[in-house]
């Protein structure tokens, strides 16, 4: 199948939020002269062997499709504030044939378009369909939300970037919702959890696990990373992107 050249105009027409993007997506999603690169998570309607992550190449007119790769239901995205990584968040049922779904790296050659997955590591169990992924502003921790168990996973991240595999799980079942989003605040020093009536404050201890802390107001200075689940519509097939971020170059 062919696919359509993505313009600008085209995609924020038909470019809808899933989850509360961070203010950092926004107002790159609305400067796209300069040269980036688009990477969108695409899931097929009924679930098949076609999910998979485009790598598009963005100028100043139409989009050009520049490489996929297999991915399992790839629902969110993230990239690392300063390194070439592209994390997935893996909505997946079983992994490894145990309850849980998973997490990739990816690293980036920018020069090319392409990606090379760096590692493909589970989550904890119980931890399934994850469909929420936020990253620390200081690089340093990686968090992955399921908005049906509210299980919460934290991911140490090395000085390259790549997952160090020993998440550790925090469950609040009470905060299980549709409307959930995961972010960071501007120390890197905790989670928020935002739901539509509240947002929980999940602490760093020691840095590799979450406490729950008192619930907090919100605040433009402190939500400065949101999930990146953002949802693409495109009249291609019965496939849609489910997840998108772009890259400055």
């Amino acid at each position: 199948m062919s696919l359509v050249p993505l313009t600008r105009r085209r995609f924020l027409s038909t470019l809808t939020l899933a989850a509360p993007a961070s203010s950092r997506v926004v107002r790159v999603m609305g400067a796209l002269n300069a040269s980036q690169l688009a990477f969108a998570g695409i899931v097929a309607a009924h679930g098949s062997d076609t999910d998979r992550i485009e790598v598009y190449r963005v100028n100043d007119g139409p989009w050009r499709l520049s490489f996929s790769t297999p991915a399992a239901a790839p629902r969110a995205i993230v990239l690392h504030p300063t390194l070439p990584v592209l994390y997935v968040a893996h909505c997946i049922a079983e992994h490894r044939h145990r309850p849980r779904g998973s997490v990739s790296a990816f690293r980036i050659d920018t020069s090319g378009a392409r990606l090379s997955r760096m590692s493909h590591d589970p989550l904890t169990l119980a931890a399934t369909l994850p469909d929420r992924i936020a990253i620390a502003p200081d690089g340093r921790h990686l968090v992955i939300a399921s908005t049906t168990s509210a299980i919460f996973n934290l991911f140490p991240l090395s000085s390259d970037g790549a997952l160090i595999p020993t998440p550790s799980p925090l469950k609040l079942p009470g905060l299980a919702s549709s409307r959930l989003s995961v972010s960071f605040r501007a120390s890197s020093s905790a989670v928020l959890v935002t739901t539509s009536n509240c947002v929980e404050c999940l602490e760093i201890r020691d840095g590799s696990s979450l406490e729950r802390g008192l619930p907090i107001k919100a605040s433009e200075d402190s939500e400065v990373q949101c999930s990146s689940a953002t949802t693409l519509k495109r009249e291609l097939a019965a496939q849609y992107a489910a997840s998108f971020a772009l890259l400055d170059l």
